[in-house]
Formats: C-alpha cells, structure tokens, sequence
C-alpha cells in the first residue's frame, strides 16, 4: 500500500510551515519527516529513523553503515580533491605521473545525508517505496494497559 496523492498534499501542508512533523512507516521502521533548522538560517526536512539519527549509517564504507538509508535518505557525493587541486597536479606532475602517484585523484566518496532541502526532493525518494504508509497511533484500547510498580 502506498501513499495517495491527497496523502502527499496532506504531509506537504504540514510541512510547508516553519516547523512541522509527519510520521511514515517503512518496512516496520517509523520514519519522522519533521521541518527543522540545520544551520543558521537554514529550513530543511529532516528524516529520523526509528526517532534517532545516526549519521555513521550514512557513510557506505563505515562498519556502522545501515543500507536502510538508503531508501529513505538523500545520496550526495564529494570529490577528494578539488577540481582546481586536480588541475594543479595534472599540470605539475602530467596525467601519467599524477595518476601513478595520486591513484585517487578522481575518486568520488557516497554517503546519505538525513535532511533535504526542499520537500520535492524528499517526495522523489520517497515516492520509490511502494510499501510506504502512513503512521497510525495506537488508540487507548490497542496500548498496552498499565502495571503498577511492583514494590
């Protein structure tokens, strides 16, 4: 079951504002889309799993990497070097040299970052899950009841 089309107005609207919070099941894991401030003057949506944020799980090459994120989080990529460090050692050293001696002069690392600058972005992604839900609260008679503390 996926999410209809007013669904996705509905979750926009409530994340339009300044600040908002939205709740989607995925696979069993609750995601919280929820509108924050990431920096000074920044708005982004922000996508917690499970009501946590781990940005480890975001690096592909770390131990603690978690493909979840992947679903769910959005792919960015940087160079480990700058075009114009690139070009400085292509010039300096020429191509062969530069590639024998800096053998990761055009590598690219991956990663998954949790936040997304607009809410375009964030349907995108989202909208590729097919079993995406919305979140359903318990209702009080579905809760599990109370126990008193055993002294």
């Amino acid at each position: 079951m996926s999410i209809s089309k007013e669904q996705w107005a509905d979750i926009e609207s409530k994340l339009s504002g300044l600040y908002g919070t939205v709740k989607l099941m995925l696979e069993g894991r609750t995601l919280t889309l929820e509108k924050r401030l990431i920096t000074e003057n920044q708005l982004a949506i922000v996508v917690f799993i499970d009501g946590s944020i781990k940005p480890t799980s975001g690096w592909i090459d770390s131990k603690h990497y978690d493909p979840f994120v992947a679903l769910v989080w959005r792919k960015r990529s940087k160079a480990l070097y700058s075009a114009a460090r690139v070009k400085k050692a292509e010039k300096e050293l020429g191509k062969r040299a530069a590639k024998r001696w800096m053998p990761d002069l055009h590598k690219k690392l991956e990663y998954y970052e949790a936040f997304f600058p607009t809410f375009a972005s964030l349907k995108r992604v989202l909208a590729k899950q097919k079993d995406l839900q919305m979140f359903v609260e318990p209702t009080d008679a579905e809760a599990e009841p109370c126990q008193p503390a055993k002294d």
